[in-house]
């Protein structure tokens, strides 16, 4: 139950103290289940807001082919000597 509640909340602190608490036993499985009940209802909550801003115009120009253009990783941190061309690494062998 709590690995549940862990997917769902974002405070660790708050996720150790519930830990700590279900662990001593000041906090019982049915509050714990209450608790993760409570995060996954404001999780699909928020969910199906989003869901419903999806308009029929988003929806087809996601959906739209298109071309995709590479142009490379613009923080690439390869070294100079390790941008060989493979068919120039074969040849060594």
């Amino acid at each position: 139950m709590i690995s549940d509640i862990s997917y769902f909340e974002d405070d660790d602190e708050k996720l150790k103290k519930i830990e700590q608490d279900y662990r001593k036993g000041d906090l019982l499985t049915g509050e714990l289940k209450k608790m993760a009940i409570a995060l996954l209802q404001e999780y699909v909550m928020e969910f199906q807001e989003r869901r419903k801003a999806v308009t029929d115009e988003v929806l087809n120009q996601y959906m739209t082919p298109r071309k995709l253009e590479w142009g490379g990783n613009p923080n690439s941190t390869a070294s100079s000597h390790n941008s060989a061309k493979p068919t120039e690494a074969v040849r060594d062998s």
